[in-house]
């Protein structure tokens, strides 16, 4: 019994770092100053980016500014780009 819980237990933790490994298909945050928010998302949907700067506004609503302006885009590889936002 103490055999079967270990290898479930086991099992599981590699499931989960498994998951952890994979790409991730929306705009991940990246990081934020008062000044600029950097986020991460898929290239080849047309509806991140607009994702992407709705999570970088909410993100300079933190430090007190009402919008972000997309100031730079990054390519990372064949499936993400990097956007910089300049909060307003």
């Amino acid at each position: 019994m103490t055999r079967l819980l270990a290898a479930l237990a086991l099992g599981c933790t590699g499931l989960a770092l498994a998951a952890c490994e994979s790409a991730p298909t929306g705009p991940v945050f990246v990081a934020a100053n008062s000044s600029t928010v950097i986020i991460d998302y898929g290239r080849n949907d047309v509806t991140q980016l607009d994702a992407a700067k709705a999570m970088a506004t909410d993100k300079c609503k933190l430090f007190g500014n009402s919008s972000s302006v997309l100031e730079s885009l990054n390519v990372l590889n064949s499936n993400r780009e990097r956007a910089s936002f300049l909060c307003k």
